[in-house]
């Protein structure tokens, strides 16, 4: 992940900076990302499927949905069926179908980040990635983002 809000609640404690990097153990075959738009270096959930205004992210790493094989050898996470998977779901697409060609190359590549949304009273805390926990106890930053955003949901 790179930063982008260095001084976010989540980042309390980690001694990094806009620009750095840090999670490479965590972002593995599936990342939940946002359409983006950038202002003065910062990023916002882009105005594209109904995605709400007030996420804050942290933190981002560009992913690919979808990656062609040129070694059949080679260790390959997205094949051609997870990236047919994201316009079908976006576009609500009936799961048989096959998107154009348009939607496949639109959504070929993507994003995980870190991010808080403020809801109500709480709020929504999230490192989009099903491999977060392959960092804790090996990565000091993730171990830290996780402990400030329990103690920040903790009663």
């Amino acid at each position: 992940y790179v930063v982008y809000q260095p001084e976010h609640w989540m980042l309390e404690g980690t001694n990094l900076y806009f620009g750095d990097a840090f999670g490479t153990l965590t972002i593995g075959y599936e990342g939940d990302g946002i359409p983006l738009t950038m202002r003065d270096m910062r990023l916002y959930p882009a105005d594209e499927f109904g995605t709400p205004h007030n996420i804050e992210i942290v933190a981002m790493a560009p992913i690919t949905n979808g990656e062609e094989i040129h070694d059949p050898k080679s260790r390959v996470f997205a094949g051609g069926g997870y990236l047919n998977s994201v316009p079908v779901t976006l576009y609500n697409l009936d799961p048989t179908a096959t998107p154009s060609d348009e939607q496949l190359k639109k959504h070929r590549n993507g994003n995980t980040i870190v991010a808080y949304m403020p809801k109500g009273k709480g709020g929504v805390a999230t490192a989009a990635t099903v491999d977060w926990c392959y960092g804790l106890g090996r990565d000091e930053f993730v171990d830290r983002i996780t402990k400030n955003v329990l103690k920040r949901f903790s009663v």
